[in-house]
């Protein structure tokens, strides 16, 4: 079902099955990272967001431009999806500073040694070494709880392009660290795909400007090389 999803193949139609079969994933497994449900509910608004695109192929851009009107549903939609993302940083973030070893820091340590959840055998040893240290232990953690009001805030307020790439990487950042110390890499996953949804737009893409100048700036250094060895023959 996720097949013609990657393929761009009838947006309108093939969004609807992502959807379903991400609610199937979460329906039928047992998740206890949060991964899989969170991925059903941005999976159902995209449906929504794509029900309004009536090309053949999602990849290929458009070639006449689409009536005003007609862009609605799709940005309420999204920035549906946008509020729902930051509600899931603020509350993260709001449950930590409120619960009695986040808010002394000591947080972290416990995590690390938690039996489910704790710290991949690879880095355990490290990072106990690492947070068996205070003022390092307390930097750690309340840095988590800062990122992620940080985060919940950027969502809502990263309009251009240096903002939004900003809170792209801060947040892959922060949960490639969480992945790789707490194993929680479904979570990961629908959290930076549905980041790359909202905070990436194909014009933040390298321009074909920078591309020129470099392929130019090559050539001429190849030239340049030339007429050394000439010079030297």
């Amino acid at each position: 079902m996720c097949i013609p999803t990657l393929l761009g193949i009838l947006p309108a139609v093939a969004a609807p099955l992502h959807a379903y079969a991400a609610f199937s994933l979460a329906s039928n497994t047992v998740g206890i990272e949060g991964g899989d449900y969170l991925e059903t509910t941005i999976t159902v608004v995209l449906a929504g967001v794509c029900c309004t695109d009536g090309r053949w192929n999602g990849w290929r851009p458009r070639r006449t431009a689409l009536p005003r009107l007609r862009y609605i549903p799709a940005h309420v939609l999204l920035l549906a999806l946008k509020l729902q993302l930051a509600y899931v940083y603020l509350e993260a973030a709001t449950v930590k500073q409120v619960h009695p070893i986040w808010a002394d820091g000591s947080a972290l340590w416990f995590w690390v040694q938690q039996p489910n959840f704790g710290a991949r055998p690879e880095v355990r040893d490290l990072l106990e070494w690492v947070l068996s240290h205070a003022p390092l232990l307390h930097t750690v953690t309340w840095g988590v709880i800062v990122t992620e009001y940080v985060l919940a805030f950027s969502v809502l307020a990263a309009r251009r392009r240096t903002p939004r790439l900003l809170t792209l990487g801060v947040s892959a950042a922060l949960h490639l660290v969480f992945s790789v110390v707490l194993g929680l890499i479904t979570f990961e996953i629908s959290m930076l795909g549905a980041m790359l949804v909202l905070m990436w737009q194909p014009r933040d893409a390298m321009s074909w400007r920078i591309f020129r100048l470099a392929h130019r700036h090559s050539d001429e250094r190849e030239v340049a090389r030339s007429r050394r060895l000439d010079a030297i023959a």
